[in-house]
């Protein structure tokens, strides 16, 4: 890979980039082909190594769910939007609710019927006073109403450890029953 020599010889250094890893999906693969039926059935498989800003990623998906009908994947992700270090570390477009390219792997997830997992904080980390407000909702919100058929599981509903929550609870009842 073009990232290879930039990697870390250590899995704990938190200042080296990260990328998206495409053969996630293969291992997985095909290590559910070997396993014996009830016990490959006891996993629900989620797709996740394809990059959200490729507007090819539709294809991709397809490509993998289609040579691979002895699967059932059962949705797509987890799929990091903003998500602190996570987005700051990773190569490339930012990836958020509101690129086209989520759109379109959006619109596949309803088309076939698969949720689609997100983790996406509802705002930035920031404790500083002049940072308040949840500034990542509306761009979540505007992709969830312009994709209302598809079922999304946001994992932690954007809370984290720091952050600024005065309000939260109101905008969540908000995102929640618009």
């Amino acid at each position: 890979s073009e990232y290879e020599k930039r990697m870390s010889e250590s899995v704990v250094c938190d200042t080296d980039i990260l990328y998206y890893y495409s053969l996630t999906d293969h291992f997985l693969m095909n290590q559910l082909k070997v396993l014996p039926p009830d016990q490959a059935g006891r996993f629900a498989p989620l797709m996740s190594g394809f990059k959200p800003t490729d507007r090819n990623a539709p294809q991709q998906i397809a490509a993998v769910i289609d040579d691979t009908p002895e699967i059932q994947w059962k949705g797509l992700g987890k799929l990091y939007f903003r998500f602190s270090e996570i987005t700051n570390l990773t190569t490339g477009p930012v990836a958020s609710p509101g690129h086209p390219a989520v759109d379109q792997i959006f619109a596949d997830a309803r088309y076939r019927g698969i949720p689609v997992i997100i983790q996406h904080n509802a705002c930035s980390e920031s404790t500083k006073p002049y940072k308040y407000g949840f500034e990542y909702i509306p761009e979540l919100e505007t992709s969830l109403q312009a994709n209302p058929e598809v079922r999304v599981l946001w994992v932690d509903a954007g809370m984290y450890v720091r952050g600024q929550w005065n309000g939260y609870q109101e905008a969540l009842d908000r995102l929640m029953t618009e």
